[in-house]
């Protein structure tokens, strides 16, 4: 168990379920069932860190990433581009932390993937 990536998995993830409560679009629903079930599986992952959870929430992770690229096609403006920077840097910053850094550094680092996560989500709602 990570207890500091559990702690980020479960503060971000509910900012993200009250962003998505308080200012409900019914547009971003398949990336509220997607986000949530995100939510869940990093939970999952940081808490009992085993194989089927770790990859569970990777394979999450990378379908999330393609919806999250699908809905920026329909954001309209430079806007877009701040979106698609954060997701690409997001997935770097994650890759990085696993092949380049070491075990205390891949922490901090992913939290910020996290941070970015939580960041995103919300540039959604004020742009959609």
């Amino acid at each position: 168990m990570n207890e500091k990536l559990l702690f980020t998995s479960l503060y971000f993830g509910s900012m993200m379920m009250i962003i998505s409560i308080v200012l409900y679009d019914k547009t971003l629903d398949p990336i509220y069932y997607m986000t949530w079930a995100g939510i869940i599986t990093s939970c999952l992952n940081h808490g009992m860190t085993n194989g089927v959870a770790k990859w569970l929430d990777r394979w999450m992770m990378g379908l999330l990433a393609i919806v999250y690229l699908y809905y920026n096609l329909f954001i309209s403006g430079h806007i877009k581009y701040l979106i698609l920077f954060v997701i690409v840097f997001m997935m770097g910053i994650y890759l990085y932390s696993k092949t380049v850094l070491e075990r205390e550094s891949r922490t901090y680092v992913h939290m910020m993937v996290h941070l970015l996560g939580g960041f995103l989500f919300a540039l959604y709602h004020f742009f959609m």
